[in-house]
């Protein structure tokens, strides 16, 4: 079942997208791993390829909890802008890992540390110390180290992170003291997007250009070659303007030659292997086409700001769930009914309501226990869906913290002053009005459903 966000926002009720959700809950069809019914994760998706991620790294984790044979440490990299839900993520994949299946038996500890915040390596050395302490009490360590790819004092913070995230062990002054079995996952402040993280790994494999003519330039001046000298000096001069250009078109450049620049990044890399998990940015859900309102049309041209691996991915999952196995000859040729791009805007819309829902049930969590469901303006559900985010989940929680509590189980539309929300809303201007918004949506989309009423209701369960 594909969602169809159209037909999502004009419904009576969010009941089958909620229910889709519950497919995908850190779970696919045909996944092995149980699940902790007594907390379910709130960390959904209706992305089917996106639930196959999210199984992969729940099996990977539960995998390494219950293996006496992997006695270091469990290392994973997750990439996301700032406010995509990294923290969150990493709370809700320990919720979800059944207790009963762990040697211990006893719920793991989860604790986090922003690298940005500390000066110095011996600013580790508590999170060290308790990871030591859990592990003396038979209980598992999770530990979310965000913005590892800072500098302290002028050194990468990565070199102090290499032996005791490898190793299972610090250095405490005197003598190397072990933690045992624990994991770290990290979070970049650079490092935010696995196009990066490829351009980084591609500089770093490579030669270093400069340093290279650097010693050549050297080497010949030792030897008295002025007329080398020369052509080096060139051939320098030529790199730098090389280098100023790339970063004038691509403006991550700059964050690409820092992190290769970082000590021991590719000591790093070689220790997480692969392990990298790259949250599904739905901060700004219309600029996926050109077309930033059209979700139905035979053409559509992506933006500047579409991930198209992220759209083959999602199309490729699709063509082998449906059992074709020609994957680029169908690709191909998938325009001929459907066109991928707007059913992958789709697909980011639909999960985009289940973001906003949660915020809405976090909210008003009262109101949602004391009846079967909330009822809201569609207009404003469909405003706070489409939004496009600067400081993506965090604005979106701020947005939902403007909306003024129910009125009985009502939530009733709402105008938001584009002063209000500039800070949080991209040309909130343009975006200061639902009203606004939804017309702009149903003019742009005239095969939309009619609907039967301002209001929709988001069930309790």
């Amino acid at each position: 079942m594909i969602l169809d966000y159209l037909d999502v926002i004009t419904a009576d009720n969010l009941k089958d997208a909620l229910l889709m959700q519950e497919k995908n809950v850190f779970s696919v069809p045909d996944a092995k791993l149980p699940v902790n019914k007594k907390d379910r994760p709130r960390f959904t998706t209706i992305n089917p390829e996106y639930g196959q991620r999210l199984t992969g790294l729940a099996q990977d984790l539960s995998t390494y909890l219950t293996d006496d044979s992997l006695p270091r440490p469990f290392l994973y990299l997750i990439l996301g802008p700032p406010g995509a839900g990294k923290s969150f993520l990493i709370k809700q994949l320990i919720k979800f890992l059944p207790l009963s299946d762990l040697n211990s038996g006893q719920p793991i500890i989860f604790q986090k540390a922003n690298l940005s915040e500390m000066v110095e390596p011996r600013e580790l050395h508590p999170l060290y110390l308790n990871i030591q302490k859990n592990t003396a009490n038979n209980r598992s360590t999770v530990t979310l180290l965000d913005e590892f790819d800072i500098k302290w004092s002028g050194g990468s913070a990565i070199k102090y992170l290499i032996n005791p995230i490898y190793d299972g062990e610090f250095w405490s002054g005197s003598e190397f003291k072990k933690f045992g079995k624990c994991a770290f996952f990290f979070a970049g402040s650079y490092l935010q997007d696995l196009e990066t993280l490829l351009k980084t790994q591609k500089i770093l494999a490579g030669v270093n250009l400069n340093e290279f003519l650097f010693d050549l330039y050297f080497a010949l001046r030792k030897e008295g070659d002025v007329a080398g000298m020369q052509e080096v000096h060139e051939m320098q001069s030529l790199s730098y303007l090389h280098e100023k250009w790339r970063a004038d078109v691509d403006p991550h450049t700059d964050t690409i030659f820092y992190l290769s620049s970082l000590e021991k990044i590719k000591d790093f890399l070689s220790r997480v292997a692969g392990n990298i998990f790259e949250i599904l940015d739905v901060s700004y859900p219309l600029h996926v086409t050109v077309d930033e309102f059209v979700l139905r049309g035979e053409n559509a041209e992506p933006s500047s700001r579409v991930k198209l691996h992220e759209v083959i991915s999602y199309v490729s999952h699709r063509l082998e769930a449906e059992g074709n196995k020609d994957e680029q000859k169908t690709i191909a040729e998938y325009g001929k009914d459907e066109n991928p791009l707007l059913e992958y805007k789709n697909m980011i819309l639909c999960e985009r309501v289940l973001r906003v829902v949660d915020f809405l049930k976090g909210r008003f969590e009262d109101t949602f226990k004391a009846t079967n469901g909330i009822y809201i303006d569609r207009k404003l559900l469909n405003f706070l869906t489409v939004a496009p985010l600067i400081n993506g989940m965090r604005s979106l929680e701020q947005l939902v913290g403007k909306l003024r509590k129910p009125e009985g189980d009502t939530i009733k539309a709402h105008r938001f002053k584009s002063t209000d929300i500039s800070m949080i809303v991209y040309e909130a201007d343009k975006f200061g009005d639902p009203e606004r918004v939804w017309t702009e949506l149903m003019a742009n989309n005239p095969s939309a459903p009619k609907t039967t009423g301002d209001m929709i209701l988001v069930p309790a369960e």
